[in-house]
């Protein structure tokens, strides 16, 4: 299912995506949240999104940003529409501008297309999952600073959906070669580094803290963004 938000002013339609995000995850406190950006666009990314997965039962929210901008990416997306339109998986696609092509070939696949308007702002565009080097590297330091930076441009429901996605992969590579992950070669590569620096055990734990901290969070107890800052420094 797939809910795509476009505009002019890009900035005023990712404020609606984040807001129908919300409510879905007030909505289903169990969903997980994962990004795709340009950072992670690929075939691997969009083939786990748009199915279900065995390890993982809970249904997935994927935000989808800003993936039109670039020609690799931009036909990445465009192929995967079919896939998107008919997984159980929930997809809300933020973008900018769109070209009369390309939102022809989204409406024919999209549950609700909203166009947000405004006016061009200049924006300043980042990379959440340079998060993920701290991560692998098991950095508690830069983990922490890269975190309170990483706060202050995204909600923390993507930090967590991100830390998340990194601990899930590295589950993966403990278990699998990169041929039988489902990984690309360079998220494989950078996993099978973090199982330098985490045992079977700790992987699972932080796994499963992960899941516990998001559900816990949605259903009054500890907020969000103090779990995880919590998390990084106990990594």
């Amino acid at each position: 299912m797939l809910y795509f938000f476009h505009g002019i002013d890009s900035q005023k339609a990712g404020e609606k995506a984040n807001s129908l995000i919300q409510k879905m995850l007030d909505k289903k406190p169990d969903a997980s949240l994962f990004v795709i950006n340009s950072d992670n666009c690929n075939e691997s990314s969009f083939q786990e999104m748009t199915q279900s997965s065995a390890l993982f039962e809970n249904k997935y929210i994927v935000y989808v940003k800003r993936l039109l901008d670039e020609k690799n990416t931009s036909e990445v997306v465009l192929n995967f529409l079919k896939e998107i339109k008919e997984s159980e998986n929930i997809f809300i696609w933020n973008e900018g501008e769109v070209s009369k092509t390309d939102l022809k070939k989204i409406e024919k696949c999209a549950e609700k297309i909203i166009d947000a308007g405004g006016q061009k702002k200049v924006e300043e565009r980042t990379k959440i999952f340079d998060i993920c080097n701290p991560i692998i590297n098991r950095d508690k330091k830069n983990l922490w600073v890269t975190f309170h930076e990483m706060l202050e441009m995204y909600a923390p429901e993507e930090l967590h959906g991100t830390f998340f996605w990194q601990f899930k992969n590295i589950s993966i590579a403990s278990k699998a070669s990169q041929a039988d992950s489902g990984l690309a070669p360079f998220p494989y590569s950078n996993a099978k580094k973090a199982l330098n620096n985490y045992s079977e055990k700790e992987i699972l734990e932080k796994t499963s803290e992960l899941s516990k901290i998001i559900h816990e969070s949605r259903v009054g107890g500890v907020e969000l963004p103090i779990a995880l800052e919590k998390f990084v420094l106990n990594i």
